[in-house]
């Protein structure tokens, strides 16, 4: 959210798109009180651009379309949704936009742990010695 804010607010960013894997996560996208804490503006995404929790006779295709055509800033819908939008919808409509899919934070904020699932290491020690380690 902070990421996407301040690339909206200050680097030129005209849109962001979230995509997550299935629905039931979309729900933590939800609006975000971040200025109590302070943050210079809150998440806020109009409800019928969060795909993952509205109901409507639309279908997701139309909306996701509808939104490079207005001026709101935010969208959440899931990997499919993008999937298939991005198919239907001229590439050059994506420029100035962020598209945040699920788990860069893990990288980007170097949140939770690393694990392939394999003896490969995803960082390598003295990569991750650069790091700022956080307690919670």
């Amino acid at each position: 959210m902070f990421v996407a804010l301040d690339k909206l607010l200050h680097q030129g960013i005209k849109k962001v798109i979230v995509a997550i894997p299935e629905k039931s996560i979309g729900g933590s996208f939800g609006d975000a009180d971040l200025s109590s804490f302070g943050f210079e503006c809150d998440w806020a995404v109009s409800d019928e651009y969060n795909l993952c929790t509205i109901e409507s006779s639309k279908m997701k295709g139309d909306i996701f379309r509808e939104f490079f055509e207005n001026d709101k800033k935010i969208i959440i819908c899931t990997h499919s949704t993008l999937r298939t939008a991005f198919e239907t919808i001229d590439e050059k409509k994506f420029n100035d936009t962020l598209v945040a899919i699920d788990e860069f934070h893990h990288i980007f904020a170097m949140t939770g742990s690393y694990f392939r699932g394999d003896s490969h290491p995803i960082l390598l020690p003295e990569t991750e010695e650069l790091s700022t380690t956080m307690s919670s």
